[in-house]
């Protein structure tokens, strides 16, 4: 148990170093993102299955409006 405690505060600072990477890329222009599914709000049931079931060939993205 110790040692997931003495984990917790590295796992949480690799968290916020990765998030710092990736926000510098976005603003670069360099972070680049496979889109594979794009599914309206009232079709969120449909991503769900496609996200559960690695099928979406890359990041689903569900629009609001």
């Amino acid at each position: 148990m110790e040692d997931h405690v003495n984990r917790a505060p590295r796992l949480g600072l690799y968290r916020s170093i990765k998030l710092r990477i990736s926000i510098k890329q976005v603003e670069a222009g360099t972070l680049h993102v496979h889109i594979g599914r794009v599914f309206h709000l009232d079709q969120i049931a449909e991503a769900h299955r496609s996200m559960e079931e690695n099928s979406a060939g890359g990041k689903i993205v569900v629009v609001t409006s």
